[in-house]
This record gives structure tokens, C-alpha cells and sequence, in this order.
């Protein structure tokens, strides 16, 4: 987990999300914000004691991304989406769950390793 939070440290992208580099930068950068959301209500269902900290470190990728309103607007329905499918997949913390939470949690993590190894488009 304290990897994803490595990605607050990226400096926001330029460019136009056409171009090639833009484009992979933008789809990852749209993949971290699913995984959030979905951490977001996972450690609150298994117990997590972290209040709004996800939801909080999605407002801080909005800010570090500086995304155009389209972008933002997508990035935000991302979260909203996946914290509703893992809503609807978990109703309460099982194995499962906690086996889906460390997989999100290691992907957010290779994720933001990618992104901040990578020039800025």
C-alpha cells in the first residue's frame, strides 16, 4: 500500500493523450484510480481503520496528474466504478476478499513503480 502512494510523487503529465506515449501514460494512470477505489472500500470492509485515506490519495493523483475535465472526469468515474464492483463482489471480508485486496495492492504498486520510472510524455 505504501507503494501507491510512491505515485503522488509523479509530476503531471504533457502532451496530447493521442499521442502514443500520452495514451499508455493516461490507461495507467486510469488503472490506478480503479485500484483505489477498490481499496477504498476493501480496507474499510476488512476492518480498515483508515477513514477517507483512499478516497483522499485519488484527490491527490487528480492533483499530481492534472488532468484536462474530460480526463478528470473519467478518472473519477473509474474509482466510483470500481469501488461499486468490489461493493458488489464483497459483502463482507472473506479469504477472498483479502486475496483480492493484496492483488490490487500489488498492482497499484508495479503500476506506480512503471510510471514514475518512465519519462513524462
Amino acid at each position: 500500500m505504501a507503494a501507491l502512494t510512491g505515485l503522488l510523487l509523479l509530476t503531471p503529465a504533457s502532451g496530447s493523450p493521442q499521442n502514443g506515449r500520452a495514451a499508455a501514460y493516461w490507461a495507467d494512470v486510469m488503472r490506478v484510480a480503479e485500484i483505489l477505489g477498490g481499496v477504498h472500500y476493501l480496507r474499510d470492509l476488512c476492518n480498515g481503520r483508515e477513514g477517507q485515506v483512499w478516497r483522499e490519495k485519488m484527490r491527490e493523483l487528480l492533483d499530481v496528474t492534472a488532468p484536462d475535465a474530460d480526463m478528470r472526469e473519467l478518472l473519477v468515474s473509474r474509482f466510483n466504478a470500481a469501488y461499486h464492483k468490489a461493493r458488489a463482489a464483497h459483502g463482507r471480508c472473506t479469504g477472498e476478499t483479502v486475496t483480492n485486496l493484496n492483488r490490487l495492492t500489488d498492482e497499484g504498486a508495479n503500476l506506480s513503480a512503471r510510471l514514475s520510472a518512465l519519462p513524462r510524455p
